[in-house]
């Protein structure tokens, strides 16, 4: 930050002046096992909820085989497409 700013003016035209702090007490340096953990506990509430609000994600498999799928040709496909409103308009 220091190298980046170094030389900038504000728009009054004052040189920008930065100042390095030393970490406050109440600062902590957390490991990366502890980062790792907070982060799969993220993701595991995001998807599965808190204790207040239980969310329940469910799966629902289909075999490849018994599914069916077709393929729409260009011209088809341009007749499912909703009308813009600029083509109506005309």
């Amino acid at each position: 930050m220091l190298r980046k700013c170094n030389g900038l003016k504000t728009a009054t035209g004052e040189m920008i002046t930065v100042i390095k702090l030393d970490k406050s007490g109440g600062c902590v340096d957390r490991d990366e096992a502890y980062l790792d953990q907070f982060r799969q506990a993220q993701i595991r509430e995001y998807f599965l909820g808190n204790v207040k609000s239980i969310l329940s994600p469910h799966i629902q498999q289909v075999d490849f085989s018994s599914m069916s799928i077709y393929r729409l040709s260009e011209c088809e496909s341009e007749l499912l497409l909703p009308e813009s409103p600029i083509k109506t308009l005309l």
